[in-house]
């Protein structure tokens, strides 16, 4: 038992401390190291060490609110210019409005000649035949299984009729035992 009593000893002679240390961790929920041996040496109390550290963490908060604001300046400043650059690159390739007034004058001039044309009595059938060459490209047919075996019959006696020419001897050297 004289170690109960010991123990019992210590936090009853520290009980102050001890106290000022639970009440800062019920406020806090955590404490660092230096934050406890203020608390224990009675440097400072629970409720002023509370107020520090809520005065820090708001500072803290604010410092990132505004370096979350500069970023979001930052990002909204590079999509500005983006888009400015954007519309550069697309207004080079756009007609200014005097050449699409010279385009629209030169379109409507054509719709005006070419409509008399149009009106024109249509050409015979015959006539527009002959005018015209046909550019369609020629239609394959396909023969009927008859023909098509007669052809394979026809190739493969070609075929037998034609044979290759005889090759021809390549000269001989001479040797010493030839002279």
């Amino acid at each position: 038992m004289a170690a109960y009593a010991r123990a019992e000893e210590i936090l009853k002679k520290h009980k102050k401390q001890l106290d000022s240390v639970a009440n800062a961790l019920l406020e806090l929920e955590t404490l660092d190291g230096v934050q406890f041996k203020a608390l224990y040496d009675g440097k400072t109390t629970a409720k002023k060490l509370a107020e520090e550290v809520k005065a820090q963490e708001h500072l803290t908060r604010i410092r990132n609110e505004e370096e979350a604001a500069g970023m979001n300046k930052l990002i909204a400043q590079q999509e500005e210019d983006e888009a400015r650059e954007m519309m550069e690159l697309s207004n080079d390739d756009m007609p200014t409005e005097e050449e699409l007034a010279v385009y629209d004058r030169d379109y409507f001039k054509e719709d005006v000649t070419e409509a008399p044309k149009a009106e024109a009595k249509p050409k015979k059938a015959t006539a527009k035949a002959e005018e015209e060459p046909d550019t369609k490209a020629p239609t394959r047919t396909r023969k009927p299984k008859a023909e098509a075996a007669d052809d394979s019959k026809a190739k493969t006696q070609t075929e037998e009729k034609v044979k290759p020419a005889p090759k021809k001897p390549s000269p001989k050297k001479t040797t010493k035992k030839d002279e």
